[in-house]
């Protein structure tokens, strides 16, 4: 049953474990991208902000373009499938799930991934193809609680992910072709506030993203 609460540490502080977990534990947190280099010997990236805050299953991925409008932004949410047996790495794949939505109809990024870990907290994602390298570190503060959350009575499909201190609120557009809100926050523990560092709405950025007088659902709950 959906409840209402007052901030994000009452949210959680009812959490159990619960929903289905489709990719490994190491994968769990809030995910920086470093650089992307395009090809074997194209220069490495590092222009576009990029978080992907992952959890059981669910995922938000905000890109933020300099060179694009908010309309032909990446920015998508879904859920992360991944394949720990796959050769020679283990695979990632990203599909919309059950409330999932995108910016962009068609992705710009239409692979799959191969996953390598060079550290705990650093990984390559590698295109198969070849066409692409990246690099992702977890954030340090995005270590604890992994939630994902929907908000059912919500005028339009509302997903709430969370990774320790980091938080990701994606809201579907009610217009069809309009512009989906897609924001990446910080929750302040001691003060129980929560602060928008990266949004696909520059307006939004340093605003206080406030859950309260909203019913939220538990979709799945792990803690890292």
């Amino acid at each position: 049953m959906p409840l209402t609460y007052r901030s994000l540490s009452e949210l959680l502080a009812d959490a159990e474990p619960a929903g289905e977990q489709t990719v490994p534990d190491r994968l769990f947190g809030c995910w920086r991208r470093n650089w992307i280099r395009f090809g074997d010997d194209g220069a490495k990236d590092s222009s576009v902000q990029v978080r992907w805050l992952q959890t059981a299953s669910g995922m938000g991925d905000l890109r933020i373009d300099p060179q694009q409008t908010q309309a032909e932004s990446d920015s998508s949410c879904g859920i992360t499938i991944v394949d720990q047996q796959a050769e020679p790495h283990m695979i990632a794949d990203w599909l919309d799930g059950q409330t999932g939505f995108a910016q962009q109809a068609v992705s710009n990024f239409p692979e799959k991934g191969w996953l390598v870990w060079d550290t705990p907290s650093v990984m390559r994602e590698l295109a198969p193809s070849g066409a692409y390298v990246e690099e992702w570190e977890r954030l340090p503060d995005s270590v604890g609680p992994v939630a994902h959350f929907i908000a059912p009575d919500a005028p339009t499909t509302t997903n709430l992910y969370v990774a320790g201190q980091q938080v990701f609120l994606a809201v579907r557009s009610p217009i069809a072709g309009g512009l989906h809100q897609f924001s990446c926050a910080t929750h302040a523990v001691a003060a129980d506030t929560l602060t928008v560092e990266l949004s696909s709405s520059p307006t939004a950025v340093g605003k206080p993203l406030k859950l309260n007088n909203t019913a939220w659902q538990l979709i799945s709950y792990r803690h890292l």
